[in-house]
């Protein structure tokens, strides 16, 4: 069974999830560790109903919980990954499987963010970054609008989206 699946199915209503905790933070709900995780630990499986840009400009306030996975399509979806948050310092990324996985070694109690621009490329949505990490941008955005370096890094640890990957190669041909 997917893990998404056995956690909507399983753990919704228990407030937690096997090696994570749901907390609430300023930005409403988040998830910690609940125990030391070792770099490259799938932490959920990604899936859902896939909708276009419009659908998602429909959604209110739950737009920003929708995964762009193509120039126009994107995933609302399902429990637990809409609960994990935005960080300028990441210590997970989305692989091409769609997995939400550790990009390092992980503390017990550390909380579990992903940078959202690895999976952005709309031209029109941003969003303000309150993550207080020492390298924030204060602005979450398009992933090609991101720093060269930053970019590059993101890219050699294969968490950027597939179609972001296309994107860049198709500009670089022209």
């Amino acid at each position: 069974m997917r893990l998404d699946t056995f956690y909507s199915l399983q753990s919704r209503d228990q407030g937690s999830l096997p090696n994570l905790l749901i907390e609430e933070t300023q930005h409403g709900k988040g998830i910690r560790a609940g125990c030391n995780m070792n770099a490259g630990e799938v932490l959920c499986n990604i899936s859902g109903p896939t909708i276009g840009y419009a659908e998602t400009t429909l959604l209110g306030k739950q737009e920003s919980y929708c995964l762009q996975i193509g120039l126009n399509s994107y995933i609302k979806p399902c429990y637990p990954f809409y609960l994990f948050n935005h960080s300028c310092e990441p210590n997970c990324g989305i692989n091409e499987q769609l997995q939400l996985i550790t990009l390092r070694d992980v503390e017990r109690n550390e909380k579990l963010c992903w940078d959202y621009s690895t999976s952005m490329l709309e031209r029109g949505w941003e969003m303000k970054c309150s993550c207080k990490t020492k390298s924030c941008r204060g602005t979450i955005g398009d992933f090609d609008k991101l720093p060269e370096e930053l970019q590059q890094t993101y890219l050699d640890q294969h968490i950027v989206m597939p179609f972001i990957k296309e994107y860049l190669a198709l500009k670089k041909s022209v």
